[in-house]
């Protein structure tokens, strides 16, 4: 096995799902042993970034397993194929960071079955990784799939307020959207077999095909964006996600934020985009109009909550909604934007649900009227926490505002369809309402007069700082340097706009 090992990234968190359970006793020694697993997951994650060439912009490593490299389903055509690119890359780090720090965050929250709790954690990561890795169809609907089971026991078990319904809810929007996604991939796979002789799943294959009847791209696209939109989420498929955030306990938001959303969206560029180019063309106006009442909508909602949770997580449904926007320009500058937003908004909907988790654990309440003056107490993390709203608007010289940018602008200059400007030009006024209810938030919450009971509470552990501070660098350093990181996945983009 090679240095670098796709398979070894894959199934290192697989393996800490099964030995944590069996062999690991007591609270702190699975704790310990959970970061130091996370911890190496994602050092052995970066080395790929530094494997990468940025000038490649083809699958740079590519991975057959299981029967000596050929088939793995033989009669079925399927294989148990890995394979990364700069887009595939920067999520897999992400996941990479993200499951780290939430594990880090679980160090007080978590009070009972650590053994359960921890094993789940690196089972979602397994399908998670395996999602953005996957370059078999049928692997990749498995790896979507498998993300359920330990979603939903994360939310139920060691959830708040309705849990269960909040984690069946989640199961069962995902789920119908799974039906049509298989529909669609059934579809592809029996036509590419019937045109070309050849049984095959492979992503490649199947996406570079150019021989699919109109009417099997048409319902195979939309198949595929019914089921990637709910889990993006897409108003009107949206309502699972508030009750799930609200109800999860604050590193599972932080995953739930920080990383399943992003799956959505990388199967819009994965499948909608490289499969059915001309029809995501022909569909991008309304696809840019799902995007615009995501936008408005989710933005609006954020404005009138009281529940200082709910409202981050409306604004995560908005500031999704402008990755849309970038895809729907249909350029290379457009969808490098989508992928720098996706990252963009992993990094910052993680801290913000870590700052609330913050408050809710000191003050015992959510509600933003029973808020206020915590700036006395803790002005630390009061700048802290201008940061991370600050990002959250796209302020310049913040990740924030580079996805956005790009996103905007790559929309602006695009001639995918007549009316694309006008649209791009109502998102921007509209992506504004973020500054309006994000700053309220800030004064309402650590301004003004501070209650008596806050009095007494607690100082920010050293625990808590470190995930905000980790999220906080990498929002500022790729603020002002934001060519680290769109250099890793322009050129394949890039590449294949040109073709």
């Amino acid at each position: 096995m090679n240095l670098l090992s796709l398979m070894t990234l894959l199934l290192i968190p697989l393996v800490a799902a099964i030995v944590i359970p069996l062999f690991i006793e007591g609270e702190v020694a699975i704790r310990r042993l959970s970061k130091i697993v996370a911890g190496f997951h994602l050092i052995y994650a970066l080395f790929f970034v530094l494997y990468l060439n940025p000038s490649d912009g083809a699958y740079q490593v590519v991975q057959e397993m299981l029967n000596d490299g050929q088939v793995w389903i033989n009669s079925l055509g399927i294989s148990f194929s890995l394979a990364i690119d700069g887009v595939s890359l920067v999520m897999v780090v992400l996941t990479s960071l993200i499951t780290f720090l939430a594990i880090i965050a679980s160090k007080e929250c978590i009070k009972d079955k650590h053994k359960f709790y921890y094993s789940m954690i690196f089972l979602l990561q397994f399908a998670v990784l395996g999602v953005f890795l996957a370059r078999d169809l049928f692997l990749f609907f498995l790896f979507w799939e498998l993300e359920l089971i330990p979603m939903y026991f994360l939310i139920s078990i060691w959830g708040s307020g309705r849990p269960k319904y909040s984690a069946m809810k989640f199961v069962l929007y995902t789920f119908f959207g799974s039906l049509f996604m298989l529909a669609s991939i059934l579809a592809i796979y029996y036509c590419h077999f019937m045109k070309t002789g050849s049984l095959t799943m492979d992503m490649a294959s199947l996406g570079m095909y150019n021989g699919y009847p109109a009417l099997v791209q048409f319902f195979a696209f939309i198949g595929f964006f019914i089921a990637f939109a709910v889990k993006f989420p897409i108003v009107p498929l949206h309502s699972w996600l508030p009750d799930a955030h609200v109800d999860a306990p604050t590193p599972v938001s932080m995953l739930l934020a920080g990383i399943l959303l992003k799956m959505g969206a990388y199967g819009l560029i994965r499948i909608n985009l490289y499969f059915f180019p001309s029809i995501f063309n022909f569909f991008a106006p309304i696809i840019f109009i799902f995007g615009l009442v995501s936008i408005i909508y989710a933005a609006m909602i954020a404005f009138a909550q009281t529940d200082l949770k709910k409202l981050v997580a409306y604004s995560s449904i908005s500031h999704m909604g402008i990755v849309l926007v970038g895809l729907c320009a249909m350029n290379a500058i457009g969808v490098s934007g989508a992928v720098a937003q996706m990252v963009a908004h992993g990094l910052i909907s993680a801290g913000l649900f870590m700052m609330v988790g913050i408050i809710y654990s000191r003050t015992k309440t959510r509600d933003i009227e029973k808020l206020g003056g915590l700036a006395q107490k803790l002005p630390v993390f009061y700048y802290l926490s201008i940061i991370l709203c600050l990002a959250s608007v796209g302020l310049p010289g913040l990740v924030g505002f580079v996805g956005e940018a790009l996103c905007f602008f790559g929309a602006a200059v695009s001639d995918a369809f007549l009316t694309i400007q006008l649209f791009t030009g109502i998102a921007f006024i509209v992506a504004i309402l973020g500054a309006v209810y994000m700053t309220s938030v800030l004064k309402r919450v650590f301004c003004g007069v501070m209650l008596d009971d806050y009095n007494e509470i607690e100082p920010v552990k050293p625990y808590e700082f470190f995930v905000l501070l980790s999220l906080i660098f990498l929002i500022i350093f790729f603020g002002f340097f934001p060519h680290y990181l769109v250099g890793i996945f322009s050129v394949p983009i890039e590449s294949f706009f040109s073709v």
